[in-house]
């Protein structure tokens, strides 16, 4: 029989057979439907299975909790039938608040009417669309949703998916931003296309003129310069382009330097003028005037400066030598009684303004009058000279020695913290006449009488101090020559004094009479005390506890303060291993180094050997140095400081503001943190000035990576400044005086 062909009664059994089973099936649905049945059995040729209907359902609730994005079901009203959990992470709320709650009270206010747009054309055809949707509290992100329609019991309703768009609106901002500053380096790499299509025209016209022309960038690197610049320094072009200005033309002959003069150049200012130092090819120097021009870009910024400069060496050589002649003495070369009294007006008007001491001092050569006679004029002025020489070395720089006539000679000692240090010079000065002066082959021993008065204990007035110290010298030539004298005795007894708190100081630390005291810094911000100030103290034996005021200067004077520097590295060391062993938190100690320890070559090494001594971890040791004192010298110090750092120890600059260094300096150094002092912080509350400065400083430490922390603070109105000035960390009165080791750690397990 061909298969394909099938008899009558054949295909009316199948037929019969079919309809009973779609019967079967019929029902089979009605029973799944009505939730009669867990399971169905299914029999074929592999055999017979069974399928749990349960199961089926498990596995696609699986799949939608393991999806990124947020899911659920709405009814025909909108309201949240079923949410998988990552939609309950995205609003952070519980599902159970989630269930049962219309759709669009997720939704913030003034996206619900887009939402409801969507949601119409969700339960008809699909939509999709952005809206903004509630997470917890008053917190929203910008959500894509996608609304695809859904029969729920055979009645309209919708499925749902969220996702969080936080990070694409983010990266899409980013972007924008991209974008935005490629357009501008287009901008001026159009504007750099234009000056090089002028080059060969430009280059022509400066290199025949004159004068020199030299261009920077607003780094103060040099660009160009001109032939007449190129014949005087021996320099070409090729070997200084890119290099810094000053570094060729040694620019700060004054305070202002090509970066600064950048800083200043606004449209409308220039041409701006100043003088400067240039080495010239045959190892000289030669003084430039410059009339510096601005080169501005689209928007007013700087882009270059144009520095036209002329050599007025040979004019300022007359110059100086006319006000020379005027001004001082033609034997010695030291400032006559014209130029000393002037200086000695602004001095004074100085420590007037700073409430400082001046001293003045007159000298004048015992037995002078026998050495002119019996060698002759010549040799007594050959003397003259000599005694200048080792007067000018016995003094600071910022003092002033005048010859005022024959063998008499005048000194200013200025801005004096103290009245020790008037001793300490003037005792110098005749330590300086001990070695004989050799004149036309003679050896010439000679003294001096020195008499002494001081602004303000002797007057105020110049000439009154003037003749106290004229009475003071020859009260000390009757006393037997070779003597200082003070016109008050009152300063007589303090040198006294001086002398016998020297011998005390000696015996300090072996007498174990210093003391170290803890001064918190805190976190502006949160209140807590992050780190702490190690301040010496002297428990003296007479007049009892010394603040560092009484004796430091002794000590520096002396040299006696490296071993107090040492003294008190070690003590910080154990007092930091106590605390960590009695269970105290790890806690970093601010100690100050002085100008002398920092010039030791063996601080370093010195520094690791009581680190491990003492088994102090080297992050919590911030040293701290001055302004002042790193400028002294730049290359030594950056050198000094980053051994520190490669070790771990921490580095603090303090008084920042007050030696007016250039920041091209400061980034060199490894610094984690600027201290401003109490100077600008006293006023800040009130003074306008203050608040800014204090707020540069902060805007410039945080740019560098560095913190900031306050000193002096003592009220709440200047702690209020200071947080808006976004400063770090405060330290004062306000929060506490220094307090012993077992005070400061009860403050610290207060929590205070």
């Amino acid at each position: 029989m061909d298969k394909k062909r099938k008899t009558k009664s054949q295909l009316i059994a199948e037929n019969e057979q079919l309809s009973l089973r779609l019967d079967e099936a019929e029902e089979t649905l009605r029973a799944i439907r009505s939730g009669e049945v867990d399971a169905i059995v299914v029999r074929g040729a592999q055999g017979t299975r069974v399928f749990s209907l349960k199961g089926v359902e498990s596995f696609y609730r699986t799949i939608v909790e393991s999806i990124n994005e947020g899911a659920a079901t709405l009814n025909s009203k909108g309201v949240v039938l079923y949410a998988n959990t990552r939609f309950s992470e995205m609003l952070k709320s519980p599902l159970k608040k989630i269930l049962s709650a219309p759709f669009d009270t997720f939704v913030i206010k003034k996206d619900r009417d887009a939402y409801s747009e969507l949601l119409g054309k969700g339960f008809k055809k699909g939509s999709r669309g952005e809206v903004s949707l509630a997470r917890g509290g008053k917190a929203s992100f910008q959500a894509y949703i996608s609304l695809n329609p859904l029969l729920i019991d055979e009645k309209p309703g919708a499925s749902v998916v969220v996702t969080d768009l936080t990070e694409v609106k983010r990266k899409e901002a980013h972007i924008r931003i991209l974008y935005k500053r490629v357009q501008r380096e287009l901008q001026e790499r159009k504007e750099l296309e234009k000056i090089k299509e002028h080059r060969e025209f430009i280059n022509a016209v400066l290199n025949n003129a004159g004068s020199l022309i030299v261009v920077v960038d607003r780094k103060g690197k040099i660009v160009m310069c001109n032939n007449a610049c190129e014949s005087l320094t021996g320099h070409k072009l090729d070997e200084v382009k890119g290099k810094p200005a000053r570094d060729l033309f040694m620019i700060p002959e004054k305070p202002e330097s090509f970066k600064k003069e950048m800083q200043k150049a606004r449209p409308g200012i220039f041409p701006e003028q100043h003088e400067s130092r240039l080495k010239a090819r045959d190892g000289g120097y030669r003084i430039i005037s410059w009339t510096n021009t601005a080169i501005t870009g689209g928007r007013g910024a700087v882009r270059y400066i144009i520095a036209t400069g002329n050599d007025i060496t040979e004019r300022k050589r007359l110059e100086e030598e006319n006000r020379h002649l005027a001004h001082h003495d033609p034997l010695t070369g030291l400032p006559n009684r014209r130029l000393f009294m002037d200086v000695i007006n602004l001095e004074l008007a100085q420590a007037r303004r700073n409430r400082k001491k001046l001293a003045i001092l007159f000298l004048d050569l015992d037995r002078f009058k026998e050495i002119n006679d019996t060698l002759g004029h010549e040799a007594g002025d050959e003397l003259l000279k000599a005694v200048s020489e080792r007067l000018k070395a016995s003094i600071r720089e910022s003092d002033t020695v005048a010859r005022i006539g024959g063998d008499e000679f005048n000194i200013i000692l200025a801005d004096l913290p103290r009245t020790e240090h008037i001793t300490s010079v003037a005792q110098k000065i005749k330590d300086s006449f001990k070695e004989p002066f050799v004149i036309s082959g003679h050896e010439i021993r000679s003294t001096t009488s020195i008499g002494i008065s001081v602004y303000p204990d002797d007057s105020e007035k110049i000439d009154t101090l003037f003749r106290y110290a004229d009475i003071a010298m020859y009260h000390a030539k009757e006393m037997g020559r070779n003597i200082v004298q003070f016109y008050n005795p009152a300063i007589n007894l303090r040198s006294i004094e001086r002398t016998r708190m020297e011998d005390y100081l000696r015996q300090a630390v072996a007498k174990s009479e210093l003391r170290v005291h803890y001064q918190p810094q805190v976190d502006i911000k949160t209140g807590r005390i992050i780190c702490a100030e190690a301040l010496v103290r002297w428990e003296h034996p007479v007049e009892g506890l010394l603040k560092p005021g009484r004796f430091i200067q002794l000590a520096e004077e002396t040299g006696f303060i490296t071993d107090i520097d040492e003294w008190m590295l070690r003590t910080v060391g154990e007092q930091v291993r106590s605390w960590n062993n009695a269970g105290m938190p790890s806690l970093c100690i601010t100690v100050n180094l002085s100008s002398r320890q920092f010039q030791n070559p063996e601080l370093t090494r010195k520094t690791a050997d009581i680190l491990q001594e003492t088994g102090m971890s080297p992050d919590c040791l911030d040293i701290e140095i001055t302004e002042s004192m790193a400028m002294a010298d730049i290359e030594y110090t950056a050198s000094r400081l980053r051994e520190l750092a490669d070790m771990g120890v921490r580095i603090s600059l303090d008084d920042f503001g007050t030696g007016y260094s250039p920041l091209i300096y400061l980034k060199r150094l490894p610094i984690r943190r600027l201290k401003i002092g109490r100077p600008f912080i006293q006023n800040i509350a009130t003074d306008t000035n203050d608040q800014a400065i204090v707020a540069a400083v902060a805007t410039l430490a945080h740019g560098m990576k560095w913190r900031v922390t306050a000193e002096g603070v003592e009220t709440d109105e200047q702690l209020s400044s200071l947080n808006e000035t976004q400063c770090d960390e405060a330290q004062g009165y306000l929060f506490s005086r220094p307090l012993p080791a077992e005070e400061f750690k009860e403050l610290l397990s207060a929590g205070k």
